[in-house]
């Protein structure tokens, strides 16, 4: 029978594509981030002991409030959740193939209300369109009350997909782990907001063209206009004369702005590919490290343990021997009436049987040590795999 830390559930950080129904549009959505140094993600925890689990998409977004990227959750919680299934690897759509390029496993939600959606304390204004997209698009799914989540197969099982499926259908309601009911602790600490998924608004950018900055006044009559020379004419009929589409002054400043936008979604292009790198490396020096420091632990908890148990063991046999030896001399007066090879006889086989209960005890500690060390070793490896790693940059 398999414990109940072998049917525990813990990943995040699996790049993800969400796929829903707009009503608005009579179409499907799929959210998939148009930035090439950004990923949509998504993270699973099932604890069976505490009967709780967290189910969170991660989206990152330019806000004009932070100098750097925030994220926004999509959090599921396990009581809003009628139903969940998986089709395996079976009927994706194309685009969400050419996002993860691998194998996919889908979740498909049911829910009984909307899901919530978390953010900082901060405006919600985004600082361009590609953040101005996906944050529409996320208003979008999380009015939703059915939608998929398709993530690479590589970050769960067969067999783990089976156990959190029936989880969540049991008839037993799962409670939201006690990690999403902390939220003081997000945003380094400044605290998080938090909308249930149809009240959930952010503030959408306007553009204001140059005639609304500086509105238009009455034009001078011909009589008026005539006697003034042209140097003392008004500024902003410079400026309009100026905005002719067709003026090379114009063409030189759209061809600017053009290759000032190429230029940016070149850097950022490129400091995605650097990040993805430098993260890679720091994720590999950082397991390695953690991997020694835990065969190192292990080691010193197998001695620690070994020598309590062979104590114990010590005691045990000392305890047995004193008892076998009380019972012999009972029995002394009956023995001494005996021959003595068949005395001889006797304390072989007291030996004998003293050897075995002997074995039987080492035996018997013997498992207990080694399934000791696999509890120690599994939970280890259970805090490893949920392990994450967050870098910003100033």
């Amino acid at each position: 029978m398999a414990s109940s830390s072998d049917e525990n559930i813990h990943f995040s950080g699996a790049y993800a594509v969400a796929e829903w129904h707009c009503t608005k549009s009579d179409a499907s959505q799929h959210l998939v981030h148009p930035d090439p140094s950004c990923n949509v993600t998504f993270a699973v925890r099932l604890d069976v002991a505490t009967n709780s689990a967290s189910f969170k998409l991660r989206v990152p977004v330019a806000l004009k409030a932070q100098r750097t990227k925030a994220s926004v959750f999509l959090s599921i919680p396990p009581t809003h959740i009628l139903s969940l299934s998986s089709n395996g690897d079976g009927l994706v759509p194309q685009v969400v193939r050419a996002k993860l390029n691998t194998h996919v496993t889908s979740l498909s939600f049911k829910l009984s209300k909307a899901p919530l959606v978390i953010t900082p304390s901060i405006s919600l204004t985004p600082k361009n369109k590609r953040s101005g997209d996906v944050l529409e698009m996320l208003q979008s799914l999380a009015q939703c009350t059915a939608f998929t989540i398709y993530i690479p197969s590589r970050y769960i099982s067969k067999k783990k997909l089976d156990v959190l499926c029936r989880s969540v259908n049991d008839e037993t309601i799962l409670n939201a782990h006690p990690q999403d009911a902390d939220l003081s602790s997000l945003y380094g600490g400044n605290g998080a907001r938090t909308f249930d998924g149809g009240e959930f608004r952010f503030n959408a950018p306007t553009s204001v063209s140059l005639l609304e900055n500086h509105p238009a006044e009455s034009p001078p009559s011909y009589d008026e206009l005539a006697p003034t020379p042209p140097p003392l004419l008004p500024r902003f009929v410079e400026k309009d004369s100026a905005v002719d589409a067709g003026t090379p002054s114009k063409r030189r400043r759209v061809e600017e702005a053009n290759a000032l936008h190429m230029d940016e979604d070149r850097i950022s292009e490129i400091f995605g590919t650097l990040f993805k790198r430098k993260e890679s490396e720091l994720r590999e020096q950082i397991l390695a490290e953690t991997q020694r420091s835990f065969a190192s632990r292990l080691q010193e908890l197998e001695s620690r343990l070994t020598a309590t148990l062979q104590s114990q063991m010590h005691a045990r046999v000392q305890k047995l021997r004193e008892e076998l030896r009380s019972e012999m001399d009972a029995l002394g007066e009956r023995l001494d009436l005996l021959p003595e090879e068949v005395l001889s006889e006797a304390d072989d086989a007291v030996e004998l049987k003293l050897e075995d209960r002997i074995m039987d005890i080492r035996d018997e500690l013997r498992s207990y040590i080694t399934e000791e060390l696999k509890d120690v070793e599994g939970r280890v490896k259970d805090d490893l795999s949920g392990a994450s790693i967050s870098l910003q940059f100033y």
